[in-house]
C-alpha cells in the first residue's frame, strides 16, 4: 500500500491554522503567533486570542510552579488503568492541560510512522461499508486511548519513547457521535477549513484510489489531539476479506502496538523505505545540553518478535515475521 502520508506536509506547505477561527497561516505572510502561556495555542489575531480564551484558559500551563494539579487532572487521577508490571503512572507531572499535550508529543514524534500503520490496518481490518461512507465525508474517527507512564524496573527506561502507553486497541466512531461533546465540537469546527484543503488536494490528486479523510483522535487522558489521515484505498479490496489477510493484519496491529508500548522506535532508510528497523532511544549528555539519539538494536528480529510478543501477551498468527508482516502491508 502507497503512505497516503508521505506527501501531506508538501500540500500543506508550511502553513497551520489559527485555533480560533481557523484561518491559514503561512510564514510568507499572514504569520501565527504562539499563545504566551503555553507556547502551544497559534492565533491570527489579538481578537481571535480573546474569543478562545475562555475555552483555552483551562488547557494553558499556569504561570506559578510548585502549584497542585489543577482540578482537571485531580480528575484524570481517579480514572482506573491496568498497568504493566514494570511501569507506574505519572500523572502527577501534569499541572494543566498544555503539558499533558507537549509531553505526548514528544512521544508520538518518535512514534509517528507506527501510530499510522495501527490506525490504517485498524481501518482495513474493522471498516465495515457504513464506515467506508464516513471514510467518504471524511467524517469517520479513529479513537486511541493512552496514559502517561514511567519505567519502574531499573536499567529499562528508554526516555520519551517509552513514557506512554497505548491503553488497547483503536476503535472506530462516527463523527455525529461526538458532537454532543461541546469540546469536541469546538475543535472539530475549528479545523474545518484545513480539513477540506487537505481533502480536496488528495482527491484531486489520487482520485479513485482516494478513500478519504480519517482523523485520528489520541484520547490522552484529560486532553484530545487530532490528527488528520488521508487514506488511500487498498489495491485488491478483496484481499481484505481472505482470513490470512486478516490474520496477517492482526498480527502487524499487535506487533506495531507491541514495539510502542516497549518503547521501541522504528525507522525507515532511504534505501528501504518500508522495511522499518528497530532501535531504542539513548541519552547523550554534553556540557550544554542533553539529548537523545535513535540506535539500531543490536539483536535480530526474531529475538525482539518473541520479547514483544511475550510482553504483550499475543501469539502471532500469520507465521510471518516483522519484515514480512511489513513487505505484505505495504503490499495492499
Amino acid at each position: 500500500m502507497d503512505n497516503p502520508l508521505k506527501d501531506y506536509r508538501t500540500i500543506l506547505g508550511d502553513s497551520t491554522q489559527c485555533d480560533a477561527c481557523g484561518a491559514q497561516g503561512y510564514k510568507a505572510y499572514n504569520k501565527l503567533r504562539k499563545c504566551g502561556g503555553c507556547s502551544l495555542a497559534v492565533y491570527c489575531s489579538k481578537e481571535c486570542q480573546r474569543k478562545a480564551w475562555p475555552t483555552h484558559k483551562s488547557w494553558c500551563r499556569t504561570r506559578d510552579r510548585g502549584v497542585n494539579p489543577n482540578a482537571v487532572i485531580e480528575q484524570w487521577a481517579r480514572m482506573r488503568v491496568d498497568l504493566p508490571d514494570d511501569c507506574t503512572s505519572r500523572i502527577e507531572d501534569f499541572s494543566c492541560r498544555a503539558t499533558v499535550v507537549a509531553d505526548f508529543h514528544k512521544f508520538a514524534d518518535y512514534h509517528r510512522r507506527t501510530l499510522e500503520h495501527i490506525a490504517i490496518a485498524t481501518l482495513f481490518l474493522n471498516m465495515t461499508p457504513t464506515d467506508a461512507e464516513l471514510l467518504r465525508r471524511g467524517e469517520l474517527l479513529l479513537c486511541m486511548d493512552l496514559t502517561p507512564i514511567r519505567t519502574v524496573k531499573a536499567g529499562s527506561s528508554r526516555g520519551p519513547a517509552h513514557s506512554w502507553l497505548l491503553c488497547n486497541l483503536p476503535q472506530l466512531r462516527a463523527v455525529q457521535d461526538e458532537l454532543v461533546q461541546p469540546e469536541f465540537a469546538s475543535v472539530w469546527s475549528a479545523q474545518a477549513m484545513q480539513s477540506k484543503i487537505v481533502d480536496d488536494a488528495y482527491r484531486g490528486r489520487f482520485g479513485s484510489e482516494y478513500g478519504g479523510l480519517c482523523f485520528i483522535v489520541y484520547r490522552v487522558g484529560v486532553a484530545q489531539e487530532f490528527q488528520q489521515m488521508p487514506v488511500l484505498l487498498p489495491k485488491n479490496p478483496a484481499a481484505l476479506s481472505k482470513a490470512s489477510t486478516k490474520d496477517a493484519l492482526t498480527d502487524y496491529m499487535r506487533f506495531l502496538k507491541g514495539c510502542l508500548n516497549c518503547g521501541v522506535v522504528l525507522q525507515t532508510s532511504k534505501e528501504d523505505e518500508v522495511v522499518a528497523q528497530p532501535g531504542e532511544l539513548h541519552l547523550v549528555k554534553t556540557r550544554s545540553k542533553e539529548t537523545w539519539t535513535w540506535r539500531p538494536v543490536p539483536v535480530p528480529w526474531p529475538s525482539v518478535h518473541r520479547e514483544i510478543s511475550r510482553c504483550s501477551g499475543y501469539t502471532p498468527k500469520s507465521g510471518m515475521s516483522p519484515p514480512q508482516l511489513m513487505k505484505f502491508f505495504a503490499s495492499l
